[in-house]
């Protein structure tokens, strides 16, 4: 999950697209602070998942199907 969140937050996509055309141009980095992730599911795997994006500096929110909160998740 981690993974898949940095991927996309710090533009790999965009990174692979300009090496694949040979060219390079630096974009600016966004704070890990200026983009919400947020989980669908909120089980053993995605309280683990919250646990360390918010270490790694996302704000997280979560949903779950029974519509509760759950801790410190919102």
């Amino acid at each position: 999950m981690a993974a898949a969140v940095l991927h996309l937050h710090r533009d790999f996509p965009l990174y692979a697209a300009q090496q694949r055309a040979g060219t390079w141009h630096q974009h600016p980095v966004r704070l890990a602070g200026a983009r919400r992730v947020t989980l669908l599911g909120l089980g053993e795997m995605g309280r683990a998942a919250a646990d360390l994006l918010r270490a790694l500096g996302f704000p997280v929110r979560g949903w779950r199907r029974s519509g509760t909160a759950h801790g410190t998740i919102p």
